[in-house]
């Protein structure tokens, strides 16, 4: 896509605004910015500031950095290392809001301990080039390493260049010489001359790249515009970026699917959608690419995944429960693309979040996260415009079908007694951000969890390594996927479905797909396909397993993840889910028994998904039968 446009537009004939004309913000200086914000929204975020006054710079010490490879944590390094970017911005947002010069010193102190440290590159992330951790503290010395949070860091380093150069002058000079030292050595040098970063792929087409591609893109394009004074170094920024963001384009399918979830889509396509956004500042309108039809399609996947409340479905590394901080990208994108539904949805989200809460709890809920600064800011800029339209329907749940990824979200009529949501995919067992979990399905009834996914651990060691499938979340076994033999799916392309098909008429959805070759031969498996069946007008589904088997008698079972405690109603019934939105798993009892065991879940971030009120319950339906080729069902019924 961009490609072409580039061979069909060459960038010399293409307006690049200059350093001194890229002006996306209005400026302190030029405009009392509560003028442009909104007096309530303005004074949340100097609140937020003030909260930050005097602010701790916490050390990161060399031990505390090298915790990941001696111990695997990442956490502790990276919630110090967090909450130093977070406050600046915090800090950035209340003095040009309040232009007053009272957190001018903070914001200093602040510039210069994220300048001194020895690398922007986070412990976890420091093994990359090498892909192994040849030393704890090994760090590239000629031409620095750009991971996604190094650009985040300039970024955030040329905002505060961007709004406060003035100001910052006054106090010193050197504070806004060091930000354009540091960040040309640490991230444009690098950024404009390295051929080729693992996640840019403009040479190497061999690799596949993932969120990180237009994450760090969108963040080298901002620190590109606003620091770099050269118009031939700004004009290459502009044509590696393309040429990279294309390689991005081309891990998505005509449906824009985004296979590493939503709350990845955070950082995929959003991430996608800031590059543009930024790229259509910076050429006068010229680059613009919103019209395209995979662009928009890449913005819908996100309300067509939404399942009521603050739920998602969460396949891959997702966590069911996603905020509403992305409620004006939402809003943005579906006004740039011409999408009313999802600029209606974005305006939804913002107005569920009772519009002045949204920005405390954002500051709240980002604190340790990373900063996306850009959009941050242009969630502040845009507060008073959302606030001042009206009332925003409330999202319609329709089925959607992502052909290229094989997921489905199935819905029942908007009039049924009651309205259940089925989301199952297919695909292959190494997706970005893979589980094992070929076959999983989620049911929902009226917005509330009945089967659910468990969502991504707390990231460390194991994680993103060959030990990754030992993690039990990742693992088909802890999905709701069929274990033979207790031998679960295993990671790689050649697992996969096959034989998959989606089907849609007036009454009923189907979806079916053979799942055998997701697991090893050792599992004899010759076919297993799942067919779920859901009918429109009655708030049921029906699940059926067709499966042949080789060699000897197996043990299956058919596991079902859900949240409280099931409860036995008849030798062939369950109650699932919460009391107020619960279904009845149906059964025949000569063909299958139940069992269920309480999860544990000691870690941090499952237990944030939003499954830690209700507990985590696996229910196992072993299949008595002893023919090696069968046939069994089972019904969800309201």
């Amino acid at each position: 896509m961009f490609a072409e446009f580039l061979a069909k537009n060459p960038l010399e004939k293409c307006t690049i605004l200059a350093k001194e004309t890229f002006h996306p913000f209005v400026r302190p200086d030029e405009q009392p910015l509560p003028n442009v914000i909104g007096n309530e929204f303005s004074k949340i975020a100097v609140q937020q500031a003030e909260y930050c006054l005097g602010h701790h710079w916490e050390e990161l010490p060399a031990t505390l950095y090298m915790e990941f490879v001696r111990n695997g944590d990442r956490s502790r390094f990276e919630d110090h290392y967090f909450r130093r970017r977070n406050a600046l911005f915090a800090l950035l947002k209340g003095e040009i809001i309040e232009n007053k010069g009272r957190f001018i010193d903070d914001i200093i102190n602040g510039v210069w301990a994220i300048c001194e440290e020895s690398s922007w590159v986070v412990p976890a992330h420091n093994n990359v080039q090498e892909k192994e951790w040849l030393d704890a503290l090994s760090i590239p010395e000629k031409l620095p390493y750009i991971d996604l949070f190094a650009a985040e860091t300039a970024a955030l380093l040329a905002w505060v260049y961007y709004f406060l150069k003035g100001p910052l002058d006054r106090q010193s000079q050197a504070v806004c010489r060091r930000i354009e030292t540091e960040v040309k050595h640490r991230i444009l040098d690098p950024y404009l001359y390295a051929y080729d970063f693992h996640w840019m792929q403009i040479t190497n087409k061999d690799g596949i790249v993932n969120n990180w591609n237009p994450w760090i893109h969108s963040n080298c394009l901002a620190t590109v515009f606003i620091l770099e004074p050269d118009m031939l170094r700004r004009r290459k920024a502009v044509q590696r970026a393309l040429l990279s963001l294309d390689r991005f384009m081309d891990t998505y399918g005509e449906d824009g699917c985004c296979e590493e979830g939503p709350s990845y889509w955070n950082a995929a396509g959003g991430a996608l959608f800031d590059a543009l956004e930024l790229l259509h500042h910076a050429s006068g309108g010229c680059l613009n690419f919103f019209q395209e039809e995979k662009i928009k399609k890449m913005g819908a996947y996100y309300y067509k995944v939404y399942l009521g409340g603050d739920y998602y479905v969460n396949f891959s590394d997702a966590p069911p429960v996603i905020g509403k901080e992305n409620a004006d990208l939402i809003f943005r994108w579906g006004t740039r693309c011409g999408d009313p539904e999802f600029q209606q949805f974005g305006l939804w989200l913002f107005q569920q979040a009772e519009k002045t809460s949204f920005f405390q709890n954002e500051f709240v809920n980002l604190i340790n996260r990373p900063v996306f600064s850009f959009r941050r800011l242009k969630t502040l800029f845009d507060a008073q415009l959302l606030s001042a339209y009206s009332e925003a329907s409330p999202p319609i749940r329709r089925t959607a079908w992502f052909p290229d990824k094989e997921v489905v979200v199935a819905c029942t009529a908007q009039d049924a007694p009651a309205s259940l949501i089925l989301a199952a995919k297919g695909g292959y067992n190494e997706e970005s951000h893979n589980h094992n979990d070929i076959g999983t399905f989620l049911l929902y009834r009226d917005g509330s969890p009945v089967i659910v996914d468990i969502g991504s651990a707390t990231y460390c060691a194991k994680t993103f390594s060959a030990k990754r499938y030992e993690m039990f979340n990742n693992s088909s076994a802890y999905h709701c996927c069929p274990v033979i033999d207790r031998i679960p799916q295993q990671a790689g392309m050649e697992y996969r479905a096959r034989q998959v098909c989606f089907q849609e008429d007036d009454g009923q959805i189907q979806f079916s797909l053979d799942i055998a070759a997701a697991y090893p031969s050792v599992a004899q498996l010759a076919v297993w396909r799942r067919t779920f069946l859901l009918k429109k007008w009655e708030p049921m589904l029906t699940v059926t397993e067709h499966y042949e088997l080789e060699g000897r008698r197996h043990n299956l079972q058919l596991p079902l993840i859900t949240i409280a405690e099931p409860e036995q109603l008849t030798e062939g019934s369950v109650r699932l889910g919460l009391p107020q939105a619960s279904m009845c798993l149906q059964f025949d009892p000569q063909k299958l028994s139940v069992t269920w065991e309480k999860l544990q879940m000691s870690d941090p971030s499952v237990e944030e998904t939003g499954w830690k009120a209700y507990g985590l319950w696996r229910v196992l339906l072993s299949i008595t039968e002893e023919d090696s080729i069968g046939d069994v069902s089972y019904q969800f019924v309201v």
